[in-house]
């Protein structure tokens, strides 16, 4: 903790960047909150400062697709990170047995087809001093998504026709319908053949059912099935009763380092990404070792980005 706060942080960052600015070029910059050129974002995490230019401009998670949204809908970007948690591959067989408005499904099929998941957004590249705009838009115009994409085995199951009519809505915006199906399925009923399941798993809104009963159902499936890989989204893992192991936290980073290749369009992660990472799978083995139990989506998934963006 500390005795200031966030504001007190962005005053200072804010008159430090002025100040240095003026000194530098004897011109003081106009300052615009409600509409700025350019966004900087200030992270203090104990001893630990931070300060990095916003590239993105609008919300990556705000998907054109998303026409039809569910009561409790889960972000497209965490549903990307799940997927690559999961290692999904465009030739395995993948099962959302609880699909909602098929969000996973849908980047599961966006991202087998090399599809732009926000081709209206225009991001704050600007703040570059050598970016090509014009280039950036004429070679985004130029992309030939899906086109050499693989035939995919897809499936956003869930058993209310309410959401399998919204996940067609969706899957037809997204232009993925041919890659999806949409299946009338029970997750405490039917049975599951998959290379990965991937799912966000019902609480609070979501359920009106027991959540015990829900849970212990969907895990007889899973047993009774042939899945190789399960990401579950949920508040409640303790009933889910997996055992963790020792790979989660080698996925994790994996995941990170799949998204840092693919946000910055290289192949080879820098000595100091790569470093950070391996910094942030031995921080977070250290202070889980005597936490078997610890919530993995409230405390474990984050300190791991925490520690991987430096912030600790």
């Amino acid at each position: 903790t500390h005795e200031f706060t966030s504001m007190d942080v962005a005053d200072r960052v804010g008159q430090a960047v002025i100040d240095t600015y003026r000194d530098a070029t004897g011109t003081r910059l106009p300052v615009d909150l409600d509409d700025p050129t350019v966004r900087l974002e200030a992270y203090l995490y104990d001893d630990r400062f931070t300060l990095a230019i916003d590239l993105t401009g609008d919300s990556l998670h705000k998907r054109p697709y998303r026409v039809c949204e569910h009561d409790a809908p889960l972000r497209s970007t965490l549903a990307y990170s799940m997927l690559r948690i999961a290692d999904y591959e465009p030739a395995g067989r993948l099962i959302d047995p609880m699909a909602g408005s098929a969000t996973l499904p849908i980047e599961a099929a966006m991202t087998a087809g090399e599809r732009v998941p926000r081709p209206d957004l225009d991001p704050m590249f600007e703040a570059l001093p050598e970016y090509d705009g014009e280039r950036f838009r004429r070679l985004r115009a130029d992309h030939d998504a899906g086109a050499d994409a693989p035939a995919l085995d897809i499936e956003a199951r869930d058993r209310r026709e309410k959401w399998r009519r919204c996940a067609r809505v969706n899957c037809e915006a997204a232009g993925v319908s041919d890659a999806v199906e949409i299946v009338a399925a029970d997750a405490r009923e039917a049975s599951i053949d998959a290379d990965c399941v991937v799912t966000n798993l019902p609480f609070g809104i979501r359920v009106s059912d027991d959540l015990r009963k829900l849970y212990t159902e969907f895990y007889d499936r899973l047993l009774e099935g042939d899945v190789d890989r399960l990401v579950a989204l949920t508040t409640a893992p303790d009933l889910l009763p997996f055992e963790p192991t020792d790979r989660y936290v080698d996925r994790l980073a994996d995941a990170f380092r799949r998204a840092y290749l693919t946000e910055t369009g290289t192949y080879v992660v820098p000595p100091h990404v790569a470093a950070a990472v391996d910094d942030a799978r031995a921080r977070v083995g250290a202070e889980f070792a005597d936490e078997p139990d610890a919530d993995l989506r409230t405390r474990v998934i984050p300190a791991f980005y925490r520690h991987a963006a430096g912030f600790h």
